[in-house]
């Protein structure tokens, strides 16, 4: 099942999280660093061609979020994600690509190529994608190590969370998890929101408490 984890001041590690990716019955481990790019998301109109991204229409900044799994939906606060032109970014790369949602994009007369700046640096549209959630869709997806870098959170995780190959090794990994991160970490899981068809569980950590 999918796990709801807590949060606090203090990050995860890359390190400490390649002890989780190489567990045994770990499919696969879904990384995130969020919302580095917030306040940089509303700046005045930069010289050249290149134009700041407009707030959400909420007023709110928009979120930032840097993966390494782009297309998960969990990482934006969806339940789905649906990439509606271009192609999805590399989550494991450290480029200046991001993916952009259909409302975000439409709001500032962005297509798959176009550019916009925020950190100070150019990202290129790779792909617009639709969550059918507003909090999805007032999101901006990029490479984890690219959002690590641009916010100097170098090696550091907010949250992440590790697939089991099947339910009924999800316990045993999840206990393993709590065991390779230590006391600190927070831990959950939920079995009673786990796929039955496809046997898939996924445990969460997030940050360190």
């Amino acid at each position: 099942g999918t796990a709801a984890g807590g949060t606090s001041e203090k990050y995860l590690t890359t390190t400490e999280l390649s002890k989780v990716a190489h567990l045994p019955y770990v499919a696969k481990l879904d990384e995130e660093l969020l919302g580095g790019g917030q306040r940089d998301s509303t700046r005045r109109q930069p010289a050249g061609r290149y134009k700041a991204l407009l707030p959400a229409d909420s007023g709110e900044p928009l979120s930032f979020v840097g993966t390494n799994e782009p297309t998960s939906p969990v990482d934006v606060g969806a339940s789905t994600l649906t990439i509606v032109a271009g192609h999805a970014i590399d989550g494991t790369g450290d480029a200046h690509d991001a993916m952009v949602s259909m409302t975000t994009a439409r709001r500032n007369h962005l297509k798959v190529g176009s550019s916009f700046t925020v950190y100070d640096v150019v990202f290129v549209v790779k792909a617009i994608f639709d969550t059918k959630t507003d909090n999805g869709n007032d999101t901006i997806i990029v490479p984890l190590a690219t959002e690590q870098r641009l916010t100097h959170h170098d090696n550091e995780v907010t949250s992440a969370i590790a697939t089991a190959d099947s339910l009924t090794q999800l316990s045993k990994v999840t206990g393993e998890i709590a065991l390779a991160l230590g006391p600190a970490a927070n831990v959950t899981s939920d079995i009673a929101q786990a796929n039955q068809a496809l046997e898939i569980g996924r445990a969460s950590c997030r940050e360190r408490v």
